[in-house]
């Protein structure tokens, strides 16, 4: 298990604001403010 929880903290933040905003439009997510997604994504260690 220790193996995933690795890759998994490696994979975190491994895709920029401006991909996941993309991504956000196509699949009809509502909008959020530059802020607003930081928020969201970050995580405290």
């Amino acid at each position: 298990m220790k193996n995933l929880i690795d890759l998994h903290l490696y994979l975190d933040v491994s895709l920029p604001y401006p991909t996941v905003k993309k991504l956000m439009k196509a699949h009809n997510f509502p909008s959020l403010t530059e802020t607003q997604l930081k928020e969201k994504l970050s995580v405290s260690r």
